[in-house]
């Protein structure tokens, strides 16, 4: 975002700035919007869990206390994930 001259600090708008630019893909840029949502829910919720039960917070999730659909949740925002490396080389590097 920086090399695109986009100032915002949050994650998700600077995302969208870069998605506004028509540069990347917007579904890829779509997509990793929601998997930043879905794993800051998932580590909030676990953060939450741990501190009730009297451990420290982290950013650690234990999988096995998702539900189902939970998993299913996380499984695609980790799908999501699987080409950023490229997409950030592309965005860093083309033009």
């Amino acid at each position: 975002s920086i090399r695109h001259h986009i100032l915002e600090r949050a994650t998700p708008a600077r995302l969208r700035g870069v998605r506004s630019l028509r540069i990347g893909g917007e579904t890829d840029l779509d997509r990793l919007i929601e998997a930043q949502a879905v794993f800051l829910d998932f580590i909030l919720a676990q953060q939450l869990a741990d501190v009730h039960a009297g451990r420290p917070a982290t950013n650690t999730v234990s999988v096995r206390r998702l539900s189902a659909a939970e998993r299913e949740r996380l499984k695609t925002a980790l799908q999501a994930m699987r080409h950023l490396d490229e997409l950030t080389r592309d965005l860093l590097f083309k033009d």
